[in-house]
């Protein structure tokens, strides 16, 4: 019985030991399966994964006429599995850039394969030897062949990289900028009985060192020599400049033909710069002459002056809180101090007044003694009087240097100029003087028009008007031609 039972022991533990090496192995190979498992390669191919994106690897490089970029990088956005090739899609002419690949040889077609993920390549910007501006030239891709890729269209980012679509090459010109022409105003318009010619400003960018010259086309709608004069040739005027000069002034002389032909319009273009210029963007000028004759009837209408004051000093200096208001008279003069400079100001009350219908706009002043030397001051050279457009918040007896208001366009809206200096030795019969601001008034919205008197250098002589206090009918005053 004892050896019967130990035999029984001994056939329990050996199934026990076969069912655990049993376990034991196949724990074992389950093991080893998901270690083999683990070390094999996860792939995907052409079928399985979408296409890969083609792009530049930056968006913009600035390079200087005669040198060469860094190396730049056009690729895909991940792994491809067969070649692929494309072209550079250059906006600007060929002659401008030059293409290569690291070792200077010329690129034209590029390609990528399953062992290359990028194509690199350099832009040389090519040395014209004369000024044609800084520029910039678009580059991007094209002609695409091969499968399993796309051209972009838009900025993507993808495995930590950002391709863009296009690359833009901004070229810097290494040669000095020659002499820039260009018309001062590109627009302006002048009665056609204005008596005062128009006058057109062209202005250089610096003075020239040697005698040059251009030229000034007209053309429009306006007929020359009757609807305006000018010194033009054949519908062309030369300009000759000397050395030093930095503008040149042309003179264009309505004619008033007393016909109801509406407006005309005289474009001035600058053509033909010499050596050493360059025609500029603002090289139109569109004058309007404006047709002041109408089949309705027009009327008169003078406005006294509002408020006039004057005053004297430039602003900071010692007598620029001074305020004349309360004077009979308007002064305008510029000495050789800060202290000694003198301009005013004028105010209409256009409220009554319907703009769009003013076809004519004059100020009259009548002017006042000066001093006897008035005639000399300037050493023989013409004076000249500007009129500006100001804001319209100061008054009569408050404004000074200091505060005066705001000039809302540097141009002067009308000038006036003689030989000598305004002044009077006829107490009984003064002479009185007209400034043309119609197209100040026409700007004016708010029924009020302000206006700044000043002048050139006057050896501190003053150029003397009467004020809206004078005696009499000596007032400044604004006539007014309202179509009916």
């Amino acid at each position: 019985m004892e050896v019967s039972s130990m035999n029984h022991l001994i056939n329990i533990i050996a199934r026990n030991a076969c069912h655990s090496i049993r376990k034991m192995l196949i724990g074992l190979l389950c093991l080893y399966g998901i270690i083999s498992c683990s070390e094999e390669e996860v792939t995907y191919d052409r079928f399985s994964e979408a296409p890969a994106a083609l792009g530049f690897r930056i968006s913009d490089i600035e390079i200087q006429e005669g040198t060469a970029s860094t190396v730049i990088e056009v690729g895909v956005s991940k792994r491809i599995f067969q070649d692929i090739s494309f072209q550079l899609l250059i906006s600007s002419s060929s002659n401008e850039i030059l293409v290569t690949d690291e070792n200077g040889s010329s690129i034209n077609t590029m390609t990528l394969g399953p062992n290359k993920e990028t194509e690199k390549f350099i832009i040389t910007a090519m040395d014209d030897t004369q000024y044609t501006g800084d520029r910039q030239i678009d580059i991007g891709l094209s002609n695409l062949n091969g499968e399993g890729v796309f051209i972009i269209q838009e900025l993507v980012s993808a495995q930590g990289q950002r391709l863009h679509p296009a690359l833009s090459v901004s070229i810097t010109d290494d040669e000095t900028p020659p002499i820039s022409i260009n018309m001062k105003n590109s627009a302006a318009e002048i009665l056609e009985g204005s008596e005062t010619p128009h006058v057109i400003q062209v202005v250089l960018s610096e003075a020239i060192t040697s005698s040059s010259s251009f030229e000034v086309t007209l053309s429009g709608t306006a007929i020359p020599n009757e609807d305006y004069r000018s010194s033009a040739v054949n519908s062309v005027i030369t300009i000759n400049l000397e050395e030093g000069e930095t503008s040149r002034d042309i003179e264009i002389q309505p004619i008033d033909n007393e016909l109801i032909d509406g407006d005309k319009t005289l474009l001035l273009t600058i053509t033909n710069a010499g050596s050493g210029f360059i025609i500029g963007a603002e090289n139109v000028h569109t004058l309007t002459i404006v047709d002041d004759d109408s089949e309705t009837a027009t009327a008169t209408i003078q406005l006294v002056v509002s408020k006039d004051a004057w005053f004297r000093g430039k602003p900071g200096s010692n007598r620029a809180d001074e305020n004349q208001g309360e004077a009979n008279t308007l002064i305008a003069s510029q000495g050789d101090r800060d202290d000694d400079n003198r301009q005013f100001y004028l105010q209409f009350d256009l409220s009554s007044i319907d703009v769009s219908k003013v076809s004519s706009a004059i100020v009259e002043l009548t002017a006042e003694r000066d001093w006897t030397t008035a005639e000399t001051a300037n050493g023989g050279k013409p004076t000249t009087q500007s009129v500006f457009r100001t804001a319209d918040n100061w008054e009569e007896l408050t404004i000074t240097a200091n505060n005066q208001p705001e000039i809302l366009s540097e141009d002067p809206v009308a000038t006036f100029t003689s030989d000598i200096l305004v002044g009077s030795a006829d107490i009984e019969n003064p002479p009185i003087h007209q400034y043309d601001v119609t197209a100040a008034v026409k700007q004016e919205s708010d029924g009020v028009l302000s206006l700044l008197f000043t002048t050139v250098f006057t050896n501190s002589r003053r150029i003397t008007y009467t004020s809206k206090e004078a005696e009499g009918d000596r007032q400044p005053r604004l006539i007014l031609e309202i179509k009916q």
